[in-house]
């Protein structure tokens, strides 16, 4: 009867996320206090996936939205599995790209992988 059912296997896999934190978290401060959005299909604009494993790395953990003032941070980290244009990004009406549209520093990078990250600092 499994063969009925439809499974989704979204992107990025295990191993691609493993390896995508460590790139991204070369480009963090150690203790540096910052948040992540994900653009991906699969609707989850907390980024649970790269939580996960960015908080397995010392020092380097985002904020955790349940409990941090998300408004009291001065980097953000966007995750654009998508591939959308910064137009696209921009007129997102998530509240934490509210916050950092007028950020002074935008850095827009690849990782091996393909997928495309940006870093907002105030």
């Amino acid at each position: 009867n499994i063969r009925q059912y439809s499974f989704h296997d979204f992107d990025p896999n295990i191993i691609k996320l493993s390896a995508e934190t460590q790139e991204i978290a070369a480009k963090i401060q150690k203790d540096e206090r910052y948040n992540l959005v994900l653009f991906s299909e699969s609707k989850d604009y907390y980024g649970q996936n790269y939580r996960y494993f960015l908080t397995t790395i010392a020092n380097k953990a985002p904020l955790d939205p349940d409990f941090d003032d998300i408004a009291d941070v001065g980097t953000l980290l966007i995750v654009n599995e998508l591939g959308l244009t910064q137009a696209d990004i921009l007129a997102s009406p998530i509240y934490e790209l509210a916050t950092f549209k007028s950020a002074s520093y935008q850095q827009i990078f690849q990782t091996k992988t393909g997928t495309e990250f940006q870093i907002w600092r105030k």
